[in-house]
């Protein structure tokens, strides 16, 4: 999906399209959240794990609970600000997500 820009709506139309094309019993899944689902029960998921823009600092197990870098002390968050019906609302976001593949449900 990202790797060439797809978007999920676009993707949901893909999987319902090969759904109207095959015939009567295939096992094709025919939304994104079957699709995941599969994926998880192959064990090919991944962990997401926040990092500092830096990579000085994995937010992972002993850090996990961390706020700020402990060593260059910037904060865990980016703050974006969303306007929707007139009402403006802050979110917090990681500054980076860092995507790890554990590899031994794969072997």
């Amino acid at each position: 999906m990202c790797m060439y820009g797809i978007s999920n709506a676009c993707l949901e139309a893909i999987l319902k399209l090969f759904s109207m094309i095959l015939s009567e019993g295939h096992c094709i899944p025919d939304s994104l959240d079957k699709v995941q689902k599969v994926v998880r029960d192959l064990g090919l998921d991944y962990v997401k794990i926040h990092t500092y823009k830096n990579d000085c600092v994995l937010f992972f197990k002993e850090n996990e609970k961390l706020q700020e870098s402990p060593t260059c002390g910037e904060s865990r968050w980016r703050v974006v600000e969303n306007t929707s019906d007139g009402a403006t609302f802050k979110k917090r976001l990681p500054v980076k997500i860092l995507r790890y593949v554990p590899l031994n449900p794969r072997l």
